[in-house]
């Protein structure tokens, strides 16, 4: 996979020392490990971190509407450990479920630096809507009231995510007209410097790059008897 475009290339050796070398609080967590999670190594929590919330990384794309199947993928991609059942074991669920209080602050500020806002607004509002299916799957409501609130809740996010789904991936050629749009325009700005005209006045061209009669090129301005 191509993780040429992520903050950082977890495709390469080295991942958790340049990860670490992002933010104070990154160099902190790979030298301390307050998490508890013993059993995984810095090395496969930020390979999880950068393939899952990253926006450029390709499990981000091909996956962005199954969310459960990209975290999975991830965590496949990160070599995560598994049980004799082929489950993850707890510490890798704890990641997967958001559940470990300081890798979620990890998550956080590699989000912030990304600085994406509604990307990162679309990774939060994913999480919560694994937590509300959750407690919908449960049904243990005390009241008919609080059921009717979590399927309202339920509904308002899945509808949020899809708005914010086809705002941050269906605009990407928008994104490229755009960028390709402020790229001519820069180089139209270089074309008017007035050294680049006089330049291009004594090479006997236009003082533009334009010429509205196709390929004819006038001669060069001469007096009169000259050759």
């Amino acid at each position: 996979m191509d993780f040429e475009k992520t903050l950082i290339d977890v495709s390469s050796e080295g991942a958790a020392k340049k990860f670490a070398a992002l933010h104070p609080d990154f160099l902190a967590w790979a030298m301390n490990r307050e998490d508890g999670l013993t059993s995984l190594t810095n090395d496969q929590v930020v390979k999880y971190i950068v393939c899952c919330y990253d926006k450029e990384s390709p499990l981000v794309y091909a996956y962005k509407k199954r969310w459960v199947i990209k975290k999975r993928e991830s965590a496949i991609f990160a070599q995560f450990p598994k049980e004799g059942n082929e489950n993850f074991t707890a510490d890798v669920e704890q990641i997967i479920f958001c559940t470990n209080d300081v890798i979620n602050r990890v998550i956080l500020r590699y989000l912030y630096l990304l600085h994406d806002r509604m990307f990162q607004t679309y990774v939060i509002y994913n999480e919560m809507l694994l937590k509300q299916s959750a407690e919908l799957m449960r049904g243990d409501f005390q009241q008919p009231a609080h059921a009717k609130a979590a399927k309202e809740n339920y509904d308002v996010l899945n509808k949020d995510i899809e708005e914010l789904e086809y705002r941050i991936f269906s605009g990407e050629e928008t994104k490229k007209m755009k960028d390709l749009l402020y790229e001519e325009s820069s180089n139209m700005f270089n074309d008017l410097r007035p050294e680049k005209i006089a330049l291009r006045l004594e090479e006997g061209l236009p003082p533009i790059d334009f010429n509205p009669y196709g390929n004819y090129k006038k001669k060069k301005m001469v007096f009169m008897g000259d050759e």
